[in-house]
């Protein structure tokens, strides 16, 4: 579960760049300032989806499943839209599996999937 949690930071980590990215790329408007304050948010998620808080997979389920859900702020270029809209959903779903097996009562912050499936190499 630490590599998927990692992946799905990276990749909100990578969403968030380029939607503050987009403000060199394309004519500010109004909505495109919205996009790039999203993009900052994706950006400290990403942040926390690298640590071990569940608050982060909780925010990392509702935040971008929501966005792609009504579409908020929409990118004025379909293909980034689409873009966008896919990286959310696999943000989303990426989440879940890692939030529902942090909820395990035999689960360990800290400790590596290889240690919790394998056993302590000590013993």
């Amino acid at each position: 579960m630490a590599r998927l949690r990692s992946f799905v930071a990276l990749a909100a980590m990578l969403s968030g760049a380029l939607q503050v990215a987009a403000l060199w790329l394309l004519p500010t408007t109004m909505t495109q300032l919205l996009v790039a304050l999203c993009g900052a948010f994706y950006l400290l998620l990403a942040l926390g989806l690298f640590g071990v808080s569940r608050f982060s997979l909780f925010l990392g389920i509702v935040a971008p499943g929501l966005r792609a859900w009504f579409g908020l702020w929409p990118l004025p270029i379909e293909v980034w839209e689409q873009l966008r809209i896919l990286v959310d959903c696999a943000i989303a779903l990426g989440c879940i599996p890692v939030l529902w097996s942090s909820l395990r009562p035999d689960f360990q912050h800290g400790r590596g999937d290889s240690e919790q499936t394998h056993g302590d190499s000590r013993a």
